[in-house]
């Protein structure tokens, strides 16, 4: 996978430098969305006296789901009581059941807070739509059916880092218009989904670990033009960098390995969590961030790992890879530099372990140095070393830095 990830790492520098940073951060933040589409993977009002069951709001209709290795689908089922007015934190126990694509039917029992994973094995890529119906049935207590339509078998990547992944839009870049319109022939095989880092810089923080991601400006997959092909605003809020590159993987590599005829193409799963100015040690778990030493950064340690990334390792979710675009906020000196290299093979490490995948693809995009002043130049260059040796020095390898262009 290594020619197709540089190959689209360097479109997504290509396209964005079409537009001075400054200028792109001004008009991304000042985009004027639309509302965003909201989870719906919940089930009715529950009767009291009934049970309830939630999906996961990682996941929605339209989903694209990881082919090739094993997938657990995750939520809970709670109780309401009789007379209640609420839903309790817990039901009793229950199974959930749903018929997979090999025609099976697979079955999960919730743990004593709710918590249900049913578990589907490997499945090959598949572009035709497919739904999941979801049963939790809880005996005396009743059932409660919840269906995911519109799914997608293919490759999902995590995006994530801080403002040149968070807050240059597709809507700020100068061909805008004509990705835009280009977009339609992605639709049949392409879904974004944003956690919460709509609009600019405020996704929300958690001092502890969230188990669902943060309802505030939680977009729903959704294809680039929407589900109905005539709303270009979930695209042009989308991150230009994760967009460029999943764009190119499905268009110019279209099995996502190497150079070759693919038909249909393989669909493509884009999950944006990152959030602008952020400090590395601001996405490491809480069981990592301090195996570096001192950070004396300016973010608190583990607060956006722990509102928008702990919530996908509940099951945890199954992906091809994370495209990494960070590192701004961490530039300085050789010590910072040979902090960050830590700090980088830390997070790398630990998110393999987190997500259960030991070879879980990286890419580690390098930092740009357009419309940045002179004097930024010698922290530039510690950066990027730093990234250079991060990447080459992590166990497993399975990872890969991306090439930047500077050109004005």
């Amino acid at each position: 996978m290594l020619a197709p990830w540089h190959a689209a790492a360097m479109t997504a520098q290509r396209g964005m430098g079409l537009a001075p940073l400054a200028l792109a951060l001004v008009a991304g933040t000042a985009l004027q969305l639309a509302a965003p589409a909201r989870c719906a993977a919940f089930g009715p009002p529950p009767s009291p006296g009934t049970i309830r069951m939630n999906i996961s709001n990682v996941f929605s209709s339209h989903a694209v789901l990881q082919r090739g290795k094993p997938v657990v689908v995750w939520g809970w089922v709670a109780r309401q009581e009789a007379g209640a007015t609420g839903t309790a934190a817990a039901g009793p126990t229950a199974s959930v059941s749903a018929e997979w694509v090999d025609g099976k039917t697979y079955t999960g029992a919730t743990d004593a807070s709710g918590l249900f994973r049913v578990f589907f094995p490997a499945a090959a890529a598949r572009a035709a739509p497919f739904n999941l119906t979801f049963t939790a049935d809880a005996g005396g207590a009743g059932a409660s059916v919840v269906t995911l339509a519109g799914l997608l078998l293919g490759d999902v990547f995590l995006c994530s880092g801080q403002s040149n992944m968070a807050s240059v839009h597709v809507g700020a870049m100068r061909n805008a218009t004509a990705i835009a319109r280009a977009a339609a022939s992605l639709q049949t095989g392409l879904r974004i989904f944003t956690s919460g880092n709509i609009p600019g810089y405020a996704p929300t923080q958690s001092p502890v670990p969230l188990n669902n991601l943060p309802a505030k400006n939680l977009y729903a997959w959704q294809p680039p033009l929407g589900v109905a092909g005539d709303d270009n605003s979930t695209l042009l809020a989308t991150s230009a960098a994760c967009f460029l590159m999943g764009s190119t993987l499905y268009t110019e590599y279209p099995n996502h390995v190497g150079p070759g005829a693919t038909s249909p193409a393989v669909p493509i799963g884009l999950v944006v969590s990152a959030y602008g100015g952020s400090s590395i040690q601001a996405w490491q778990s809480p069981s990592s961030v301090n195996g570096c030493g001192d950070t004396s950064g300016k973010w608190p340690s583990s607060v956006l790992y722990n509102s928008n990334v702990h919530p996908f390792t509940v099951g945890p979710l199954a992906m091809a890879g994370t495209y990494w675009y960070q590192g701004e906020e961490d530039t300085g000196t050789a010590a910072r530099s040979n902090w960050y290299t830590c700090a980088l093979q830390a997070l790398i490490v630990d998110w393999r372990a987190l997500f259960k995948d030991a070879g879980l693809f990286w890419v580690v995009q390098q930092l740009h140095a357009y419309a940045l002043p002179a004097s930024y130049g010698h922290a530039l260059a510690l950066q990027r070393q730093a990234r250079e040796r991060a990447a080459k020095q992590t166990k497993n390898k399975n990872a890969s830095v991306g090439g930047s262009l500077d050109a004005r």
